[in-house]
C-alpha cells in the first residue's frame, strides 16, 4: 500500500486534459471569464513533466512529506479530544491543510459541534510566521525574484497583518 501512495505522490494519477489553457477552457464553456490569469505570462498550467523535473532529485523530501501527513493522520485517529489534535496537526502541516480545516469548521453537521469549534480556531487564532524574512524569501522564490515582487506587490510589508493572536483557553 505504501508503494502505491509513493507512486501517486511521485507521478500523480494519470490525467487526460482536453483544454490546455484557462482561456481555452473559458471558450469551451462559453464563459466570459477574462482576468489577469488570461495573460500567458501569469497562466499556470498543470505540467506533470515540470513537476517530475522539480522533484526528481528530492525523492526523500516527497517521501518525508507523505510520512508526516500519515503520522499526523495516525495521531488524529488515535486521539479522542473533539478536534484539538486535528486542529494542531493541520496547523503544523501548513497553509493548504489549514484551509481544509477552516472549511471543515464551517460544517458542524459533518464534523460535530465541538470539532467545528476547535477547527474554528484555525480561522482566528493562528500564530503569525515567526520570521517574516522567511515569508518574504518564499514570495521572492515563488514569484521569480525581488524585481517581480517589487513590481507586482508594491505595498507589501514583512509585518504580519492577517494572523490573529491566540486568545488563550476559554475564549
Amino acid at each position: 500500500m505504501l508503494h502505491v501512495l509513493l507512486a501517486l505522490a511521485w507521478r500523480g494519477p494519470p490525467v487526460t486534459y482536453r483544454v490546455s489553457t484557462r482561456a481555452g477552457l473559458a471558450a469551451t464553456l462559453a464563459v466570459d471569464d477574462s482576468c489577469v490569469l488570461d495573460d500567458p505570462s501569469v497562466l499556470c498550467a498543470y505540467d506533470p513533466l515540470a513537476i517530475d523535473a522539480r522533484f526528481a532529485d528530492r525523492q526523500s523530501e516527497v517521501a518525508g512529506r507523505i510520512g508526516s501527513v500519515g503520522l499526523a493522520a495516525f495521531r488524529v485517529w488515535c486521539a479522542d479530544d473533539d478536534g484539538a489534535t486535528l486542529r494542531a496537526e493541520l496547523s503544523k502541516l501548513g497553509p493548504v491543510f489549514c484551509k481544509v480545516g477552516q472549511t471543515m469548521a464551517t460544517r458542524p453537521d459533518l464534523v460535530g459541534l465541538e470539532t467545528s469549534r476547535n477547527l474554528g480556531q484555525l480561522q482566528d487564532a493562528m500564530e503569525p510566521e515567526p520570521d517574516p524574512a522567511t515569508a518574504m524569501a518564499t514570495l521572492r522564490a515563488a514569484l521569480g525574484g525581488e524585481a517581480v515582487v517589487s513590481a507586482k506587490l508594491r505595498n507589501i510589508s514583512a509585518a504580519p497583518v492577517a494572523a490573529a493572536p491566540n486568545p488563550g483557553p476559554g475564549h
